[in-house]
């Protein structure tokens, strides 16, 4: 990142040397040496910003799959949904697992249930049982021609439904290879799947088409985060400084972060992210954990009752049901309820 940055400073020098060079007198011709000379600072300047974002496109690919990697990319599946639609959540962990032993550092809650106040970080696809296909349909096959395969598959993909969202998807890419939300829907089902290498290549296919894909950027850095946290949070940090309104990097940091214990921090990933995009309900509820967690109970109560009102029914990445334990509980324990 440092050499993009020198090398973007120094074209930047050479058009001040430029700007700031004496100008001929009117009437006097411009000899042909200072032509040459003007020439060659303008092909040296654009070979150095060539060379600057070959770097730059290389260094977002260097973002190492590990072996156990996060399974899910929530809202990537909202953008295989719709082309206009190219945000993402990263989703970073086990859903709804219990706390850490205060002994790691976590602070110990004093209500009964612990075991949900852990942010979401991916959807668990045994959870949601699928419905039977209807008679008639044949398996493997995609019968309608007349559906939107996309929307098809983020429907698929939203009931946890992954070989059918993967038909979808590939059929899709079989008509447009290079369609990149139909790759991001690929890059998530490989990811639930814990697949982390061929999630790592969907990811990379979007980033050669679209090299300012928020969703595929998060996507990788989430990747490297379980092997390196530290690694994955200064590389989000310089996604952020180059495109600081995107609130995946926000909330992909707020995982990061969450994983080190830094409720604070995270909490203020988390803050940003929902700002950014505030009919997330992902964002909405992992908001409200980190506040749960910080003991800002009453700041937590209208998070967890805006990730209910967001979520979508056939959604499986929140319990609905555990979550609404936890509005109750909060409600019953508010000094408005007393």
């Amino acid at each position: 990142m440092s050499l993009l940055l020198d090398a973007l400073k120094r074209a930047q020098s050479d058009e001040n040397k430029h700007n700031t060079a004496p100008q001929p007198e009117s009437g006097v011709a411009i000899n042909a040496p200072h032509t040459h000379a003007l020439m060659a600072y303008s092909i040296a300047a654009l070979a150095v910003l060539s060379l600057a974002l070959i770097w730059y496109f290389y260094h977002i690919n260097q973002y190492v799959p590990v072996s156990n990697p996060p399974r899910d990319l929530a809202s990537a599946a909202s953008a295989a949904s719709a082309p206009s639609a190219a945000s993402s959540t990263v989703a970073l962990d086990s859903p709804l697992a219990a706390l850490p032993p205060t002994a790691s550092g976590v602070d110990s809650l004093t209500y009964k249930d612990k075991s949900w106040t852990h942010p979401v970080d991916t959807k668990n696809p045994e959870r949601k049982k699928h419905k039977p296909a209807k008679k008639g349909a044949k398996r493997g096959i995609i019968a309608s021609t007349a559906i939107d395969p996309l929307k098809a598959g983020y429907l698929a993909l939203s009931e946890g439904n992954l070989d059918r969202a993967e038909q979808y998807y590939l059929s899709v890419l079989a008509q447009r290879p290079q369609e990149k939300d139909a790759l991001l829907g690929l890059a998530v089902i490989a990811q639930r799947r814990n697949h982390p290498d061929r999630a790592t290549e969907y990811y990379r296919q979007v980033l050669r088409e679209d090299l300012g894909n928020a969703a595929a950027a998060a996507g990788l850095a989430s990747l490297t985060m379980h092997a390196d946290p530290v690694t994955a949070e200064s590389q989000l940090h310089e996604l952020i400084d180059l495109k600081p309104t995107a609130p995946e990097f926000h909330y992909a940091l707020g995982g990061v972060l969450a994983r080190q214990l830094r409720w604070g921090e995270a909490q203020q990933s988390y803050f940003k992210a929902f700002n950014l995009s505030p009919n997330n309900a992902l964002y909405a509820y992992n908001l409200a954990v980190s506040l749960d967690r910080l003991h800002q109970s009453a700041a937590a109560l209208p998070y967890y009752e805006k990730a209910i009102m967001l979520a979508k029914p056939e959604d499986p990445t929140l319990d609905m049901d555990q979550i609404e334990r936890r509005i109750q509980e909060l409600r019953a324990t508010s000094p408005e309820s007393r």
